[in-house]
């Protein structure tokens, strides 16, 4: 129902009232609350609608709800940073910046003349700024209404009360001609008032628990003003709540209260609270004193407030409040006895329980011997719980800590996240834009604190893709997202892999480009990795190789290639203290890490447990997904001690013979039950594949034809066109082995050239037969290749030249159109290698002649590879590519050589990754 219009009559009665508003605006202080215990007794009841329609007062107007309501236009310089909303938020710690103009322009337009009192700038450095004011009116007519030149302090304009249609400021940075930083636009003039609220009013305290004071109301143009400093609260019982300073109450009895809000003549509607007796005491808390801090660990519901005695001390002091079930103490003494208590509190700082028993440590005079520092990273996660199934809950849970062993994995122990959960009930705050504005405002409202945490990762099935790198809560980085379509092997990523990803991918946007920055550390690769090639933050431009496939193998080879976490501060890294007796890196019994020798089956005093000549550390980061074995020296049965073994978890041999005759190449994912076989060899004119597996398949084969650079990065370029030697990502090679074999294509196009041939084998194998021909065509697009590489046809097929692998296969689908997905959500699919890792094998030079003899008359005599032993080029053709006496048909591989499979060659096509 609309509000009454204010008839003449109800005006002329208001007039007072609005002489006695300007007389108290003009008196009272800006914070003051009035409270008048005398009217407690006219509280209406419940749901009651306000005694009278409207209000008119001057306050700040709600600059943000207009504009999102469409009642207000904002048009600015192009920012690089920030957003316009950040300048009506009303928090001075975001800002939006202007790199391209100084002065920049900021011009505000309402849907309807406003009477403008006051217009304030807040600009977002200490900087010295001019700042100008011009003002068009109601009735059309522009005046500048002054300029002024601030350093460290807001530009304050003040009007006569002039009806405004819009306004335009001018703020020019003069101590540098460069970026010019707006943190906030602040407007104070008329409104009408048609309803009142108590914003976040509790609905229980403990005893003696204080609570802010917000009072807002609707104004005609439907946003929400703070009308805390000109409106009262009325409270029943009288005297049950005292106010305090900066907009607090505290209350004063236990029991039932209501409370209102009332400005002038209108009256917000009752709203109950009540007043509680303190709970019981949580368990003391669990001290472990380090050199030069003490960390604490909590049990029970956070949040808790944290009490200190020092030694000769007779009372405990707070020293912080914490959201986390760990706390640490920096402020303290080396040397020195503590005693540490804790008691619950609700997210405005009251005390709901009584103070636990103390906790005794006392801080290490020095570091203690064979300690490693490398310090931890705390993450809030926030669960929007209503969201998802408690099954999807718990597996979100467990995909996250095998997402932090990863982390902890591949950056060589320096990434040591050290997750919080948080589980929130309630609808998902909105997250349009993208913007994590919402889920700030949401746990902010629940008592969380600015700088507690150095990530904060919000989790909803209602979050519509995956974003990172928000500022949040002071300098945290903001991630938030629920899953995306990367492939990813089960198992080894808990669960969900596909929130892993997500987990992994946008945190590192969110740590990275908040943290390097706040660190004032430049050139972090952003993990988009086509872009970071462009940028010069990778690979050749970067003067080291970058030798990684897609998704979770650049992001493992990135945490390998970027050490930077050593280098922040608070909030983002934590001091951490842990025992490491052998001195391999890896600690021997600590809860707190992502791994340790305990768990992973290691010897704590020995840094090589299996004198395999691979360290316990090595061994743990040996795999892309899984580590090698501490206590088996051969961890993938090929006969190599995994110290020997640059593929310690597969059986590959690196290295393509010469020839029409294919031999092993890789075999797994098991060395003991080798369910797929990869066997190859080379000639100048094309590279020849068979693949052995239990049964039909659709195969997808991803090659880096320069070997050591991986998929992003190439030194060649596939003739006249801007495609690179790397056919991987969407540019992969799809084969069918069926009855009837489909064709192989690189991407969605068809490469006729190519032969593909699939046979029954009599063993009750499937034999796949490719042969791809040098002139393979464009690879990958998103390569990055020097104008000075050479140009080449396809393949570079010639003696020392390396080629990069990774293949998967899955059980076929005929009904499936060409070109087809190579992993479908919900199939099961198995990989030779493992996922997005690229496999480097070299190409060996054609053998040489033996001398002549007389052959064995039961064996066939052996046809040279090659007329001589000079290594085939792209220009010349050895000369066994036209040998006479080996009968091969165009299109067709013979059979390998006897002896060439694995006498262990039964199995079935596996259902997980490797």
């Amino acid at each position: 129902m609309p509000a009454p219009q204010l008839s003449v009559s109800s005006a002329l009665r208001a007039l007072p009232l609005l002489l006695g508003f300007a007389l108290m605006l003009a008196s009272a202080p800006a914070s003051a609350l009035r409270w008048d215990p005398h009217e407690s007794e006219r509280l209406p009841s419940p749901g009651a609608p306000p005694r009278f329609a409207q209000e008119v007062v001057f306050s700040d107007f709600d600059l943000a709800g207009w504009k999102h309501l469409g009642q207000l236009e904002l048009e600015s310089s192009a920012l690089d940073m920030g957003n316009t909303d950040d300048l009506f938020d009303r928090n001075m710690g975001t800002q939006a910046r202007v790199a391209s103009e100084n002065p920049a322009r900021f011009v505000v337009r309402f849907a309807s003349p406003r009477v403008v009192r006051r217009v304030v700038l807040a600009p977002g450095t200490p900087d010295s700024y001019a700042v100008s004011l011009a003002v068009v009116k109601a009735d059309g007519g522009r005046f500048a209404a002054g300029e002024l030149v601030v350093s460290d302090a807001d530009a304050v304009f003040r009007l006569r009360d002039v009806p405004v249609r819009s306004f335009e400021l001018t703020v020019e940075r003069l101590e540098r001609d460069d970026y010019v930083h707006v943190a906030e636009i602040r407007v104070n003039g008329k409104q009408t008032i048609s309803a009142l609220e108590l914003d976040d009013l509790p609905t229980t305290l403990p005893e003696g628990g204080s609570f802010p004071v917000r009072i807002s109301g609707r104004d005609d143009f439907g946003g929400r003003p703070d009308l805390t400093p000109i409106a009262r609260l009325v409270v029943n019982p009288a005297r049950a709540v005292a106010l305090l300073d900066n907009r607090r109450a505290v209350t004063r009895v236990g029991g039932p209260l209501s409370l209102s809000a009332r400005l002038g003549q209108l009256q917000g509607p009752m709203q109950p609270l009540l007043v509680q007796p303190l709970a019981g005491a949580p368990q003391a808390p669990i001290t472990r004193p380090a050199f030069g801090y003490v960390e604490l660990s909590f049990e029970g519901e956070p949040p808790f407030e944290v009490l200190r005695r020092g030694a000769g001390e007779k009372n405990a002091n707070s020293i912080g409040i914490t959201h986390a079930s760990r706390f640490l103490d920096q402020r303290v003494e080396p040397g020195a006895a503590y005693q540490y208590s804790v008691r619950r509190v609700d997210r405005f700082g009251n005390a709901l329980s009584k103070s636990s028993a103390e906790g005794r440590a006392r801080t290490h005079s020095r570091t203690p011997e064979h300690t490693l520092t490398p310090g931890r990273f705390p993450v809030l996660v926030v669960l929007y719980v209503d969201s998802m199934s408690a099954e999807e809950a718990q597996d979100i849970e467990l995909s996250i800590e095998a997402a932090r062993l990863f982390l902890y994995r591949h950056s060589g122990g320096g990434m040591i996240l050290e997750p919080q959960l948080l589980r929130l009930s309630g609808p998902t705050p909105s997250t349009a834009g993208p913007s994590m504005e919402g889920v700030e405002a949401d746990l902010r409202r629940r008592g969380l604190r600015d700088d507690a945490f150095g990530a904060v990762f919000a989790v909803s099935n209602d979050i519509e893709g995956s974003f990172g790198n928000f500022p949040i809560l002071g300098r945290a980085g903001g991630a938030m997202g629920r899953s995306a379509d990367v492939v990813t092997p089960d198992g080894p990523l808990g669960p969900d892999p596909r929130f892993a990803w997500v987990f992994v991918h946008e945190l590192w946007h969110a740590v990275v480009e908040r943290a390097a920055l706040a660190a004032n550390i430049q050139g972090v690769p952003s993990a988009h990795f086509a872009d970071d090639f462009a940028r010069g933050l990778l690979g050749a431009a970067h003067a080291k190789p970058f030798d990684a496939g897609d998704a979770w193998d650049g992001q493992a080879a990135l945490l390998a290639d970027v050490d930077f976490w050593s280098k922040l501060g608070a909030p983002y890294r934590l001091p951490l203290a842990t025992l490491d007796t052998d001195g391999d890196g890896l600690p021997d019994d600590d809860a707190r890490l992502p791994m340790d020798e305990r768990r992973f089956g290691s010897d704590p005093q020995r840094a090589d447990s299996d004198g395999d000549g691979l360290d316990d550390w090595a061994e743990l980061a040996a795999g892309l997904y899984s580590p090698s074995h501490p206590q088996r020296p051969d961890t993938d049965g090929d006969g190599l001690p995994d110290g020997n073994d640059a593929w310690p978890l597969a059986n590959f041999r690196g290295e393509i013979v010469h020839g029409e005759l294919p031999a092993l190449l890789a075999a797994g994912p098991d060395p003991a039950r080798p369910d797929l076989e990869l066997l190859a060899s080379w000639t100048a004119e094309a590279l020849l594949l068979r693949l052995v597996a239990p049964a039909p398949a659709d195969v997808f084969l991803e090659i880096d034809g320069s070997g050591e650079l991986g998929r992003w990065e190439s030194d060649a370029r596939v003739a006249d066109t801007q495609s690179a030697d790397v056919w991987a990502g969407s540019t992969k090679l799809a084969l069918r082995a069926t009855h009837d074999p489909r064709g192989v294509f690189v991407g969605s196009r068809e490469l006729p050239e190519a032969s593909l041939t699939a046979t029954l084998a009599d063993d009750g194998r499937w034999h796949l037969d490719l042969r791809l021909p040098r002139e393979l065509g464009p690879g990958a697009r998103d390569v990055l290749t020097p104008e000075s590489a050479e140009r080449t046809q396809g393949l570079r097929l010639r003696a020392g030249q390396r080629l990069g692998f990774t293949l998967s296969a899955r059980p076929p689908r005929i009904e499936e159109s060409d070109p087809f997905d190579a992993h479908p959500q919900g199939e099961p699919w198995t990989g030779l290698f493992e996922t997005h890792r690229f496999y480097d094998a070299i190409l060996l030079p054609p053998a040489a002649p033996e001398a002549a003899s007389e052959p064995d008359a039961d064996t066939e005599p052996e046809i040279d590879a090659a007329a001589d032993d000079t290594p085939a080029t792209e220009d010349t053709e050895p000369a066994s590519d036209t040998t006479p006496g080996v009968d091969t048909p165009a299109g067709e591989i013979s059979e390998p050589a006897e002896g060439a499979q694995p006498d262990n060659a039964e199995g079935t096509l596996p259902t997980g990754g490797a």
